[in-house]
């Protein structure tokens, strides 16, 4: 599988809800950085946990790939715009709880990552959090 048709199977995974499918792309020792909250998981069932956060306060979340770009199969960059409601509870990386507000977000992201024996190895996401909120109703 090459890095572009790894991409399209992982963020086609998570955008139907497919979590088994999602994390069986990861491998055991892979890491996951989100660059705007500074967390950081490691291993395909951690990954999946906080990949299952975001599922459930956007239950219709959903990606579209922009872009795809790779070096060769072991390494690429992957732009994406993920959409979804505000439906269910959103837990912020310190614990709370955000009730939904049932409105929309559009976020472009971008995903660096480094691929071997055709598993997500690491991962690092670069968003803007801030805009999402912004878009939600909770920051200015």
């Amino acid at each position: 599988m090459t890095f572009e048709e790894l991409a399209r199977e992982n963020i086609g995974a998570l955008s139907s809800g497919d979590m088994d499918r999602f994390v069986g792309h990861y491998s055991d020792d892979s890491v996951a950085t989100e660059m705007a909250t500074g967390r950081e998981f490691h291993g395909g069932d951690a990954i999946g946990e906080a990949a299952q956060g975001w599922k459930r306060a956007f239950p219709d979340m959903a990606g579209e790939i922009t872009n795809v770009f790779s070096t060769d199969d072991d390494q690429g960059v992957v732009e994406v715009i993920w959409r979804g409601t505000h439906t269910g509870p959103l837990t912020t990386p310190d614990g709370q709880t955000i009730p939904p507000t049932n409105r929309t977000f559009e976020n472009p992201a971008c995903y660096v990552c480094t691929v071997r024996a055709g598993k997500i190895l690491e991962r690092r996401e670069y968003g803007d959090i801030a805009a999402i909120m912004g878009q939600l109703g909770l920051m200015p």
